[in-house]
């Protein structure tokens, strides 16, 4: 089962998804994968980094273009330039959490994550596997292409300010759902 959530920039979609895991841990469920979340100066986003969930190792995925960085820059997305180190904990996130983890969970599939190849098809793996049980944050242009981006069954779920609240129980108990069934 893949528990997909989209919806607006800014709306709690990575909210949501932290929560969610929060939860599961709460319920000894294991979770790794990655998280982006983003990185504000002066209250104005910068970029965003990329974080193992299991390990806490971290790298910037990406920041506005010009910003001094050593790391060097793959692809511009935007206003953005996406960083190769971004790649290594990514991938090695997803690659520990399919062999130890009950829930991959992956923040976000969107046009940054995908223009890194590597990455890509890293992400893939877990999309692709329908015994995979996994928490995907996936950006709100590809929502209309999500059966033919996951395989096996899935349900995804628009963040709105009305349900942004409830969504993560919801979540919780369709994800324990699958976990249990699997074991």
């Amino acid at each position: 089962m893949k528990v997909i959530i989209t919806g607006r920039p800014g709306i709690g979609k990575t909210t949501v998804f932290s929560k969610v895991i929060e939860l599961l841990r709460s319920k000894g469920i294991t979770v790794g994968g990655f998280v982006c979340p983003e990185i504000r100066r002066g209250g104005i986003r910068v970029g965003f980094d990329i974080v193992d969930i299991l390990s806490g190792e971290r790298s910037p995925l990406a920041r506005v273009f010009g910003l001094s960085s050593t790391n060097v820059c793959i692809v511009r997305v935007g206003k953005y330039c996406v960083l190769e180190d971004a790649v290594t904990v990514g991938c090695n996130a997803i690659d520990v959490a399919l062999r130890t983890a009950d829930v991959v969970g992956i923040d976000e599939v969107g046009p940054m994550e995908l223009k890194l190849a590597k990455l890509r098809r890293c992400m893939e793996k877990v999309l692709k596997d329908p015994q995979v049980t996994a928490l995907i944050v996936l950006h709100r242009r590809l929502a209309s292409n999500v059966d033919s981006l996951v395989k096996g069954e899935h349900r995804l779920f628009w963040v709105t300010e009305s349900n942004r609240v409830e969504l993560p129980n919801l979540i919780v108990s369709i994800i324990v759902n699958s976990v249990k069934k699997k074991k």
